[in-house]
């Protein structure tokens, strides 16, 4: 999925270490919940075993998210926040509903590895509300680049779709 420029770490004024942020808070959640099943610490709400595979079901719906985020983005998908040649307002697939489905996505996604990882749904949420702020750091200055670029199509996008979570954000 990561081809051409996607594979780049080139930062542009818009980027504000949005990218090194949401890398070190999904890194550290997944190496916390590590961390804890090696060392045998046992955190309080451990899931049960059937929500256990209730939660790796849920997980394979968020990476299927992602990657289908991903697909629809196609060549204007990249790693850090810019603006590509030939980029156009994505307004189709899942980007038809939430502005930023695979940030979503990778929040419900890292927050459920950590669970499983722990296990534990205490830690599980904690990392997704971690990586939850961390989004919502790159999703403000996102948004003030696609604004900047498409102006008024894109105020009118953010008016008839959700940012994050539909129904809540």
């Amino acid at each position: 999925m990561r081809r051409g420029q996607a594979r780049e770490f080139s930062t542009t004024q818009f980027e504000h270490h949005t990218t090194a942020l949401v890398n070190a808070v999904a890194i550290g959640g997944v190496l916390a919940a590590l961390a804890i099943r090696l060392f045998g610490v046992t955190l309080p709400a451990e899931p049960s075993p059937t929500v256990g595979w209730l939660l790796l079901a849920l997980l394979g719906i968020g990476v299927i998210l992602r990657y289908w985020s991903m697909a629809v983005l196609g060549e204007l998908f990249t790693r850090t926040l810019r603006i590509t040649s030939g980029h156009n307002l994505v307004q189709s697939g899942p980007y038809r509903w939430v502005r930023h489905p695979g940030y979503l996505a990778s929040i419900f996604a890292h927050g459920l590895v950590a669970t499983l990882l722990a296990p534990s749904l205490l830690l599980g949420s904690a990392v997704g509300v971690a990586l939850g702020f961390a989004y919502a750091y790159r999703i403000h200055h996102e948004e003030e680049m696609l604004v900047s670029v498409f102006g008024e199509s894109y105020r009118e996008y953010q008016e008839r779709t959700w940012r994050l979570i539909p129904w809540v954000y």
